[in-house]
């Protein structure tokens, strides 16, 4: 009996200290910026670099793989800030002739808060 007891106490510690083993924490995300562009224009081409600073630590995150005008990142969660800056070759769609013009952009925001999986950043669009 004794040995019995031994037995489901050891069973009981083994599944409580294996249970401890599986925490999980969920500390990193995706963040999706997306540089808004006006109606009014047709995108051909955007190239530039995007960075979210960390506003705990500090740390940059910077990417430059442009899909269209969104750019898609891994990085922890938490609160960043966002800067933007690059060339776009667009189509004026008042233009008759439909010719490509090229303008350099820019757009910022001092807070972003990145916590869903993945997180949706619009950008607004500043010509310069």
């Amino acid at each position: 009996m004794k040995r019995f007891f031994i037995a489901i106490a050891i069973a009981v510690m083994a599944m409580t200290t294996q249970s401890c083993l599986h925490g999980y924490e969920d500390y990193k995300t995706t963040a999706v910026v997306e540089v808004v562009i006006p109606d009014s224009i047709e995108l051909v081409q955007m190239q530039g670099t995007i960075t979210l600073r960390n506003l705990s630590n500090g740390y940059k995150y910077s990417s430059s793989t442009f899909n269209l005008s969104s750019v898609q990142m891994d990085l922890m969660r938490g609160a960043y800030s966002l800067e933007a800056e690059g060339t776009l070759k667009f189509v004026n769609k008042k233009d008759k002739e439909k010719n490509k013009e090229v303008k350099y952009f820019r757009s910022s925001s001092d807070y972003v808060e990145i916590t869903d999986h993945p997180t949706m950043i619009k950008a607004k669009l500043i010509f310069m």
